[in-house]
């Protein structure tokens, strides 16, 4: 199968992190891999800085030397958390970065190809990551898995670690500002013991997924290996009124940076009635799930009449077995909508999550490029 033979190829440019020598590597292939079938494409260079464990692993630790430092020095203690909760919560939302800054830069690039029919109606900007997110060791690993089980017996409701780390953040805060206001009540230790012991539990997941190196399973590559063969047939059987553009975002692990760095730069020239964005998220194992919601900290809601009609095409096409998900993540539709532009994403998920080293599904890539082909045609003919 050509899409399974795409993500393999793809996933031999080894280690493909945000940033690396590899992900340019895997930029140019793809650039010769968009020529090879006939289109025009091209790289912007953004320079980002991708290290979000690292980063969120400092305002743990600045957190954890506030509380620390509150018992004896309460408007210090105050000051310091205060701006790590700043910080972080400005850094979740792609605003001015502050301890972010303290991490290395890196350039990245985004491998752009332009529609071929530039005087259709609408531009469709499909999107995807195309970098290998950290593989992470075993302890984080049994953190996940205990997240997902709990994602799912509160049916979707249990925050994002992000969100976590900001609520933990704040109750230092609140706890720093009762000690300087003079509020010394019994209890108050243990509620400030609470946040400071998941801002350590925190620091251990973190340390695990900043030493990992880059994921060498073929399933990072599934949702650059699927925009490929979705272009492909688009090409053949060309959209009447969307002109459809190809996005491979780099950094797209890290809080999408790169698909960040491509809205930043047209949201001024671009009109968001004349766009509409679709990402494509892994696709390697599950069934196919549309994104209604998206966003580390607080989730926002992805565009609705983009949702509706992904809505009544599941409901069409019930042997796809496609449902809505609301994910966690800074994503490229995410960014998108943040900016104003319709978005929503596809991808797989698989609910009992997915480990290491699992074979992947033969059937998942295919009902994925199903979906997002039925979706095209129903967002065509609006």
């Amino acid at each position: 199968m050509e899409l399974t033979r795409t993500q393999a190829s793809i996933a031999t440019i080894q280690p493909r992190g945000p940033g690396t020598d590899a992900e340019r590597r895997a930029a140019t292939w793809l650039v010769r891999e968009l020529r090879a079938r006939g289109r025009e494409a091209h790289t912007e260079t953004h320079w980002v800085r991708p290290q979000w464990a690292l980063t969120a692993l400092l305002h743990a630790v600045i957190g954890i030397a506030a509380s620390i430092l509150s018992v004896s020095l309460p408007v210090v203690g105050l000051v310091i958390a205060a701006i790590a909760w700043l910080s972080y919560v400005l850094d979740l939302r792609g605003r001015v970065p502050l301890i972010r800054l303290l991490t290395a830069r890196r350039a990245t690039q985004n491998v752009i190809s332009g529609p071929p029919h530039g005087d259709r109606q609408v531009r469709l900007v499909i999107a995807c990551a195309y970098d290998a997110p950290p593989a992470p060791g075993a302890t984080a690993v049994a953190a996940g898995r205990v997240q997902a089980r709990l994602r799912r017996a509160l049916r979707g409701h249990w925050p994002s670690g992000p969100s976590l780390l900001v609520a933990a953040l704040t109750m230092i805060v609140a706890a720093c500002a009762a000690r300087t206001a003079g509020f010394h009540p019994g209890w108050l230790k243990l509620a400030q013991l609470v946040p400071t012991v998941g801002l350590l539990v925190a620091l251990v997941l973190l340390i695990d997924i900043a030493l990992s190196e880059p994921s060498r399973e073929v399933d990072a590559a599934g949702a650059a290996a699927l925009a490929l063969e979705l272009v492909t047939q688009l090409d053949a059987t060309p959209p009447r009124r969307l002109a459809v553009e190809v996005v491979f975002a780099g950094a797209g692990s890290a809080a999408a940076q790169g698909m960040r760095a491509y809205v930043r730069e047209r949201r001024r020239t671009v009109q968001a009635e004349r766009v509409a964005v679709l990402e494509l998220n892994a696709c390697s194992h599950g069934a196919p799930r549309y994104w209604v919601r998206d966003g580390p900290l607080v989730p926002v809601r992805l565009h609705p009449r983009l949702i509706e009609l992904a809505s009544v095409l599941a409901d069409a096409e019930r042997q796809l077995g496609a449902c809505p998900y609301s994910g966690r993540s800074g994503s490229a539709a995410y960014a998108a909508r943040c900016a104003r532009w319709p978005a929503i994403a596809v991808g797989c998920v698989d609910e009992q999550r997915v480990t290491a080293g699992r074979s992947a599904d033969s059937r998942a890539p295919e009902l994925a490029l199903e979906f997002a082909l039925g979706l095209i045609a129903a967002l065509d003919a609006e």
